[in-house]
């Protein structure tokens, strides 16, 4: 299953990348794209079209892999002295994996009640930390996460509201 991995991910995120663009298709416009050139569907769609891109490159590597033997032959080795010399590694990454779908959902939730700047904030700082390798999680790390994190909010917040036009939720700021 190891020497399908890739293009398992590749198909199912180039079907996400589908789902999503169908779905930012559905976004209600209140009238300004016309007057300011970006909509609100702007951002989504890019979005997906990158996911989409990125996803088909994975599946024409992996496929090219799949039929150079000797290059499936290299990676199953590797693949195997890696579980040896390094089990638990694997389940660190399923881990993050997990934890950022479970972050994504809370912040689905989330956005409304609380609001775009606060929850935002908050993602941005606890995925990095998922993101982040053992050694970035000391004290000088975290600082630097909770001032990307609050730049990224405000920078993204400013830009939305004041030149794109689109209202994003004030939540309990508002």
């Amino acid at each position: 299953m190891s020497k399908y991995r890739d293009l398992t991910v590749g198909i199912f995120f180039l079907l996400v990348a589908v789902v999503y663009f169908l779905d930012s298709l559905t976004i209600q416009s209140l009238g300004l794209a016309g007057r300011v050139g970006v909509g609100p569907t702007f951002l989504p769609e890019v979005i997906a079209v990158i996911t989409g891109l990125l996803s088909v490159v994975l599946i024409v590597s992996s496929l090219r892999t799949l039929k150079n033997a000797e290059a499936v032959e290299a990676v199953a080795e590797v693949d195997t002295q890696t579980e040896e010399a390094g089990e638990g590694q694997e389940g660190v990454r399923y881990m993050a994996v997990i934890l950022t779908v479970v972050l994504l959902l809370g912040y689905a939730l989330l956005l409304d009640p609380v609001g775009f700047m606060p929850v935002t904030f908050l993602y941005l700082f606890l995925q990095f930390n998922v993101a982040a390798p053992k050694s970035s999680k000391t004290m000088k790390y975290q600082i630097a996460y909770l001032v990307a994190a609050v730049l990224v909010a405000v920078i993204v917040n400013y830009t939305f509201v004041n030149l794109f036009n689109v209202m994003l939720p004030q939540g309990i700021l508002g």
